[in-house]
Order: structure tokens, then sequence, then C-alpha cells
């Protein structure tokens, strides 16, 4: 009887291993999903037991600010936004959304402090900001146009150091006319772009830009006899010196700004890996006085 009752329990405690216990769902997830089913009053009490117990969690506090604004309670909104900037959620989205909630509610002196905290913060949110509704009350307000000129995009210094290669150029070599150039910005100050012609029918453009993750300037450039060419690099002593992948054949172009306003394009190659270089095209840049 013993042995029996005994196998009996065994086999229970092998049955209760074996069934899978269900896995208990993310608080924050759980809140995010009564969020996206705009379930804000519920969302908003899952959230604020979140924050009690981890007041760190800038996830929850921004997930929090959204339910505030949802339901119409500004100033909890705001300062839920606050909070999450200050916890770990990026800074420059948060205030931007406590700014929103603010000019919405015609608190304009408050959303501008805020937007400029956003600016401080590295955001630059230039076209949503431009064109949120929310921000109509202070649209024409100077302080605001002034800080969505300090929102436009690709407007630090690195964007303008190609700048003195803008223009339309004749382009000679060895003081014969070759080709006519035209150097254009485009998006603003973010691309430069090049349109070059030949006498004879050679054209070809490049697209140049800076990248402010890597910290360098890249070239694009293909023409019409298919030829493409890809180059990184960035100004060295005032000059622009662009170059191909490393390896041990490489080119690399150099634009130099001549106190006289001309431009010269000297290009090189190496099969050395750089040890050595030859000179290849070496073009002057001359504005056209007619611009064209």
């Amino acid at each position: 009887m013993h042995t029996i009752r005994l196998a009996a329990a065994s086999l229970c405690v092998s049955i209760a291993l074996a069934v899978p216990v269900p896995a208990q769902e993310d608080p924050l997830a759980a809140a995010n999903s009564l969020i996206a089913a705009e379930k804000w009053a519920k969302a908003r009490s899952a959230l604020e037991a979140i924050v009690a117990g981890d007041e760190a969690n800038g996830q929850a506090w921004f997930a929090l600010g959204r339910c505030h604004q949802q339901l119409g309670e500004t100033e909890a909104a705001i300062a839920a936004y606050e909070r999450a900037a200050e916890t770990g959620a990026p800074p420059p989205r948060s205030l931007y959304y406590a700014a929103r909630v603010a000019s919405a509610a015609g608190q304009g002196d408050r959303a501008v402090g805020l937007l400029r905290r956003v600016v401080e913060a590295g955001g630059a949110p230039y076209l949503a900001t431009r064109n949120a509704p929310e921000f109509e009350i202070i649209r024409q307000d100077p302080r605001f146009q002034e800080i969505l000129e300090r929102m436009k995009p690709c407007n630090s210094e690195e964007y303008r150091q190609f700048d003195f290669w803008l223009g339309t150029w004749d382009v000679t070599v060895g003081g014969q006319l070759l080709a006519v150039n035209r150097i254009t910005q485009d998006y603003g100050t973010c691309l430069v772009r090049e349109a070059y012609e030949t006498l004879n029918g050679f054209a070809g453009t490049s697209l140049n830009f800076y990248d402010a993750t890597s910290g360098h300037w890249h070239q694009t450039w293909i023409d019409n006899s298919g030829q493409a060419l890809r180059m990184t690099g960035g100004l060295v002593d005032g000059k622009m010196v662009l170059t191909t992948e490393p390896g041990d054949s490489m080119t690399r172009y150099t634009w130099t700004p001549n106190a006289d306003g001309t431009v010269r394009q000297l290009a090189e190659s190496t099969t050395d890996g750089g040890k050595s270089w030859t000179a290849g095209f070496d073009g002057l840049y001359s504005l056209r006085a007619d611009g064209e």
C-alpha cells in the first residue's frame, strides 16, 4: 500500500513538473498593449504602478506622459515627459512632446522654453516642429523662429567646409578651356551637387555630403562613360582631400581654394598603398563672369 502511494505521489510530482508555468508578461509591454488599444486610463494606472517601483524607468515615464496627454491632463503629461528626459528616454524626443502639450494648452512661453531645451539636448526635429499644429499659437513668435533656425538640419560649420567650391566655373588645364562645372547646394546645406561637362561631350555628376555620424565627407561620382568613383575624407589644412577605399591602388582628389578666388583640383593615384603618388588631372577653376 505504501509503495502504491509513493508511486502515485511521484507521478503527481512528475506531472506537476512537466506542466509549463505560463510566463508573466512584462509590465511595460502590457501597458504598451493597453496604449495600442487606446485604453488610456488603464494604461495610466499600469504605468503609475511601474514608476512607483522603478522611478528611473525612462520608457515608462514617456509612455505615462502619452497617457496623461491623451486624457487631457496637461501638467501631469509635461511632468512625466520631463521625468522621462531625466531618466533615460531620449531628452530631445521627451522634451519635444512636452513642448507640444504646453503649446496646445496655450502656454506659449513654457513651450518656447522646452523647445530651447530640445535644441540644447542635441535634438533637431525641424520639419516636425515647423509643421506641428500644436505650435500655431507661437508660430509667428520671433523666439520660435529663432529656434527653428537652430533646428535646421546640416546647420553646423562642418557642412560648410566645401562651400568654397560652390559656383559656376570654367575649368582649364594648362591654360586651355576644358569644361564647365556647376557646383550647387541642395536640401538646404546638406548636399553639394556637381554637374561637370566638357567641350567634347564627356559629362558626369557627383554628390558630396558631410556625414556627422562618421565625421567624414563623402563623394559619389558617376559619368556618361559608366565610370563610378566613391571617396571619403575631409578638410586638411584648408583643402578638401578625398580618397578611395584604402588599398594598394588608390585615387586621391584634392581641392585647394586659392587667394585669388580660383580653385585647383588635383587628381593623384598610387599603386603602392600611398608610398608614392602620380599626378593626373590638374585643373584650375575660375568663376564664370556670367554665372551661367
